[in-house]
């Protein structure tokens, strides 16, 4: 549930830094917002994705660990998520000002 609702924030993050991105720069018509947020739905979907992929990967390779081990390495699973919640809302912004650009 908590790994869920991380994933969701962080995902979120892409979206935020789409949106940041028109806020900024005053292309305030719907069709800037919805491309922008398309732009971020995409990316979010796709970070989402990515995250549950490594989680299952991560937990099948560490399940002949010993319990402490198992979670120290989720905790440190964690702790990229966190991590990476910045750089998404930078991508997130980036990418949009590209596409931006080219239209």
């Amino acid at each position: 549930m908590l790994w869920t609702l991380l994933v969701a924030i962080n995902s979120g993050s892409f979206i935020s830094g789409a949106l940041l991105w028109m806020t900024e720069h005053g292309k305030s018509t719907f069709g800037a917002y919805a491309f922008a947020s398309i732009i971020g739905l995409i990316l979010g979907a796709s970070n989402a994705r990515l995250w549950y992929k490594v989680t299952d990967a991560l937990t099948e390779r560490i399940q002949k660990y010993s319990a402490s081990t198992q979670e120290r390495y989720l905790r440190m699973l964690y702790v990229a998520a966190v991590r990476w919640m910045p750089v998404a809302a930078v991508i997130g912004y980036c990418v949009t000002w590209t596409a931006m650009r080219l239209l």
